[in-house]
């Protein structure tokens, strides 16, 4: 097991090749690295560095136990939208009764830019993905790979886990309903499906899953990126995948082809799966390397 300087603010620990922990030091600890026999008594000497493998306290258990925060999003939500007409009052303010429309469902904006070109940034990003990890072979940074791989499973299995719960929901889009000028009676969450009207496909928003698939770069960030870079991404991912979520799930419902509650059913199902997903990658427990230092390198 090694010990390299990657930067001026971080040493990682090496074993057979691979990085097995990164660790910050401070200013002071700084202007004694180039001494071999300071860094060999800062890193193995230390009893506060000795629990030195994770940088965070995350464990498999820990990281599970945040699964409580989605499913109580989930109850939450539920008896609103089934104790409550959320979804109808918003749906009925967007509806012009004169029309018996949705005035913007066909809208540039909405239907074109926000529908189907923004959809684009997913795939787009997916190759991309690709492409950095075909990179991190080539070029032999194998500490870019493991981040890489859980975007990229991320945003797989969100998008398709939403889509397969989507073509298997009786529930109707607002513009096939009756009251919305539609042909079809309304279905909620745990009504059967009448015998006489297919199946709705219309819960949860697939739309919404394109921008919601990037609550993956968050996680990814917080698991490998804190020990490897810096933390600072985690909060931008976590941003910037919130945004386009909700971005999408409120056009969908201007165009009336969603209920706003289905754009917050997928962001609360793919938060879920990035949790268990986080999980796996996460160690069982926190302990230190089983192999000692034995090769210090500046």
């Amino acid at each position: 097991m090694t010990v390299h300087r990657d930067s001026p603010s971080w040493l990682s620990i090496r074993a057979n090749g691979k990085t097995a922990a990164t660790l910050e030091v401070d200013h002071g600890t700084q202007a004694l690295l180039p001494m071999t026999k300071t860094i060999r008594r800062i890193l193995v000497d230390n009893p506060l560095q000795k629990n030195r493998y994770p940088v965070t306290t995350d464990t498999r258990l820990t990281q599970l136990y945040a699964l409580a925060w989605p499913a109580a999003s989930m109850l939450i939500l539920l008896a609103l939208v089934e104790r409550t007409p959320m979804d109808h009052w918003i749906s009925d303010w967007l509806f012009d009764s004169h029309s018996r429309t949705f005035n913007l469902n066909d809208s540039f904006l909405f239907k074109r830019v926000l529908h189907d070109w923004a959809r684009n940034i997913a795939y787009i990003s997916a190759l991309l993905i690709l492409a950095g990890l075909a990179w991190s072979w080539l070029a032999n940074k194998p500490r870019w790979r493991p981040p890489l791989t859980f975007m990229f499973i991320s945003m797989l299995l969100s998008t398709a886990a939403i889509a397969i719960i989507k073509y298997s929901s009786d529930i109707y889009c607002p513009n096939l309903l009756l009251e919305y000028g539609g042909q079809f009676q309304r279905v909620e969450l745990f009504d059967f499906q009448p015998s006489n009207q297919p199946p709705g496909q219309c819960w949860p928003s697939g739309h919404a899953s394109t921008g919601f698939c990037f609550l993956g770069f968050f996680y990814a960030a917080r698991v490998f990126m804190r020990r490897v870079y810096a933390p600072r991404w985690a909060l931008p991912c976590l941003i910037a995948a919130i945004g386009l979520g909700a971005l999408f799930s409120v056009s969908q419902t201007i165009r009336g082809v969603h209920f706003f509650s289905h754009g917050i059913w997928t962001g609360l199902i793919i938060w879920a799966i990035n949790i268990v997903l986080a999980a796996g990658w996460l160690p069982a427990t926190t302990c230190a390397p089983k192999q000692p230092i034995t090769e210090i390198q500046d």
